[in-house]
């Protein structure tokens, strides 16, 4: 089962740079106001002090799990069985012929 990956979202308007949290530091993007996180206890950490009910800030931080699309260079191959409706069988081919015999 692949890793949980978490994203930490700043959902305050305070002029907060990041999160400190048991030495880990993480500053938040400046376009995104968010950046992820790999380690769930690092997460449960992070929600615990800054989330809604939160230590430090409550309500600055929101913590959501991340959904990652699959990775994209694998290939997936799909299979579909023959469509009889397609193969033509003896005697079907739209004349009343049996075989051997000519017109």
């Amino acid at each position: 089962m692949p890793k949980q990956d978490y994203i930490v979202v700043k959902s305050s308007l305070r002029k907060t740079k990041g999160v400190d949290v048991d030495k880990h530091s993480k500053d938040f993007g400046k376009k995104s106001n968010a950046f992820t996180v790999n380690d769930a206890g690092l997460a449960r950490e992070i929600e615990a002090r800054y989330g809604e009910k939160g230590e430090v800030l409550p309500g600055d931080v929101v913590v959501a799990p991340l959904n990652r699309a699959p990775d994209p260079i694998h290939r997936r191959t799909f299979t579909v069985p023959d469509l009889p409706w397609l193969h033509k069988k003896e005697g079907q081919d739209g004349t009343d012929r049996q075989d051997g015999e000519t017109a």
